[in-house]
């Protein structure tokens, strides 16, 4: 039994052609090596980025967070020289009287330690330094840079000052009236001051003022791409401020998982794997030293892995030229092998028929195939020379050998202009067949385009020229093709084969379907600004209105369409963005136009 299995399947593989055994050689130990290297080569190179990306944002993150600890250093370095100011310490135990010069005595206190504050918030970090002082004090209710101590103490937060001993205590902006009719979001920073003289007792409190501005430009910079989220939130879950999206902000807030991180004592950066809101990524942590504060940044995955694209295109670039070199090179060998071998066995076949003069002709090569062709071609001289008849050689005409390299090229276009030429060949058309070959040449020529994925307007023409000229020929004269260009216009750059689906659609569902199977097809090209704006008319039965709609959307091929003219509007949109592309107006009955939309200058994403 394992015998007869194994017996069918050499006899199955030995009925194969010995081309089609090569190409599936080459799929097996090229195409799939190469594919699952560089798929290899992708998932190693994107691994590395996203290492290198994690590494950079962390870097950012702890840099960011290093800077606003800096900040906050020197906020307690004026809060501690506020509070062992010698004037300070005057101003809080004076005592009012009802002297003559009680006002001259006060406005002297106001203006000197006036004058002081300025002094310290020449820092470019302090937006404003003020005191909570005694009620009694006539410019206690000044509330730009005095205050009175009775407002505070109202507010409850003297005891929280009292519990955190000497320690800032920061309050994110609207808990404290901010000064100037409210139109400053500030964060605050408080502290009592103490009698130096008994420690124990609380002479008034020190507020020290940021702009929320310069804190959130700080904070920006440890956002790693555009729709990530940082943000700094005290251990009670209030924002102080924050970049990017506030929704997704409060989302993750209301999470759990976060409310745990915020009551999670943590100097050291850390990082975690999160979702908030449907969306996975990477949320960094750490706390922002002399403050209750934790500085987060969530970066999400879609983001990282949006920084691997240009290696998954790059790795199929490099990965598609090997594939097309190596199925080039194999095409070469294997045609050099099987040509000469088709060409003995027509001559074997010439034979067989009392032909003996023609020799087997092979350019180069001294193999065993050459071997073979040279003892044949000596058999045949020796037989020859027996023989007085004399055959008169037949023209015979060599099928072309197209290489479809492109996937967009229709196979039925090929096998179709292939029995044409078998035909012509029957009626021994031979200007005919040198023209149509020269066409057919011509056209996959343009299409390989020497592998350039960008080629000038000019070779498209020529592309779409070729191609009407072949399908003529085969349809007798029955398709007019007009192409209105300026000079110009020709030398910009632009993908290859976009006119050439689009004109093939235009023959096969619109001119081929009229009655009398002849048409016109128009093609124009104008610049509008920075766009280049293409346009192909045929005059045939045009499309039916709901077809219209879906003509680009949908995955079927239908009637009016195929899978080539979507495939253009996919790659036009993928090169130049989605504001490019076709774009179909047809009028059921009369005839049907392509605008296609592309950028002048020829720029790719």
């Amino acid at each position: 039994m394992r015998n007869a299995v194994i017996k069918g399947i050499v006899g199955a593989v030995n009925n194969i052609g010995l081309r089609k055994k090569l190409y599936t050689s080459l799929l097996v130990f090229i195409f799939i090596p190469l594919l699952v290297f560089g798929y290899y080569l992708y998932d190693k190179f994107s691994a590395r980025l996203i290492d290198q990306f994690e590494y950079t944002a962390g870097q950012a993150f702890e840099q960011t967070a290093g800077y606003l600890e800096y900040k906050i250093f020197n906020v307690n370095s004026i809060a501690n020289i506020v509070m062992m100011e010698s004037k300070i310490q005057e101003l809080f135990k004076y005592t009012p009287s009802d002297k003559y010069n009680e006002s001259i005595i006060q406005d002297e206190y106001y203006r000197d330690n006036l004058n002081f504050l300025y002094s310290l918030e020449r820092s470019k970090d302090i937006y404003r330094i003020g005191l909570y002082v005694p009620s009694e004090l006539v410019f206690a209710n000044e509330r730009d840079h005095f205050f009175n101590w009775s407002s505070l103490a109202e507010s409850g937060i003297v005891e929280r000052m009292e519990e955190n001993g000497g320690k800032l205590i920061w309050l994110p902006s609207g808990i404290l009236d901010p000064g100037h009719g409210g139109q400053t979001n500030l964060i605050s920073a408080l502290c009592r001051i103490r009698n130096l003289g008994n420690y124990h007792q609380t002479l008034g409190a020190c507020r020290i003022d940021l702009l929320e501005s310069d804190v959130h430009d700080i904070i920006a910079r440890a956002r790693a791409t555009p729709s990530s989220l940082v943000a700094l939130v005290n251990e009670n879950g209030q924002t102080i401020t924050s970049v990017g999206d506030p929704q997704l902000l409060a989302a993750g807030l209301e999470q759990q998982e976060i409310s745990d991180i915020l009551q999670e004592p943590g100097e050291a950066q850390v990082s975690a794997k999160i979702k908030i809101e449907n969306r996975h990524g990477v949320l960094l942590y750490k706390d922002v030293k002399g403050t209750d504060w934790k500085l987060l940044s969530f970066i999400p995955d879609e983001d990282m892995l949006r920084t691997t694209e240009s290696v998954k295109k790059e790795t199929a670039v490099f990965v598609l030229v090997l594939c097309v070199l190596a199925y080039g090179f194999a095409i070469f060998i294997s045609s050099t092998i099987t040509s000469r071998i088709k060409k003995l066995v027509v001559q074997l076949k010439q034979t067989e028929r009392g032909d003996f003069k023609q020799p087997v002709v092979f350019r180069g090569g001294h193999d065993e195939i050459g071997q073979l062709g040279m003892k044949f071609n000596h058999m045949l001289g020796k037989i020859s020379d027996l023989i007085e008849e004399k055959y008169n050689l037949g023209k015979s005409v060599k099928g072309a050998e197209l290489k479809a390299l492109q996937a967009q090229i229709n196979p039925h276009f090929l096998y179709n202009t292939l029995e044409c030429i078998r035909w012509m060949t029957k009626e021994n058309k031979s200007e005919e067949i040198n023209r149509l070959l020269y066409l057919l040449a011509k056209f996959y020529r343009l299409s390989l385009s020497k592998g350039e994925e960008v080629i000038s307007l000019r070779d498209e023409l020529e592309h779409i020229k070729a191609y009407v000229e072949i399908q003529n020929i085969r349809f007798d004269d029955s398709i007019q093709l007009e192409i209105d260009v300026p000079e110009e216009l020709l030398e910009l750059n632009l993908i290859k084969l976009v006119l050439q689906p689009i004109v093939e659609n235009s023959i096969l569902h619109g001119i081929l379907e009229k009655e009398n199977g002849t048409g016109r097809i128009q093609v124009k090209a104008e610049c509008q600004g920075e766009e280049l704006e293409l346009s192909v008319t045929d005059d045939g039965p045009g499309i039916e209105e709901e077809v219209l709609k879906n003509i680009l959307n949908s995955d079927k091929r239908s009637r009016n369409s195929g899978y080539g003219i979507k495939n253009v509007n996919e790659r036009i949109k993928l090169y130049y963005g989605s504001e490019y592309g076709l774009e179909y107006r047809s009028v059921y009955g009369e005839g049907t136009t392509v605008r296609i939309r592309l950028p002048a200058h020829g720029a790719v994403l």
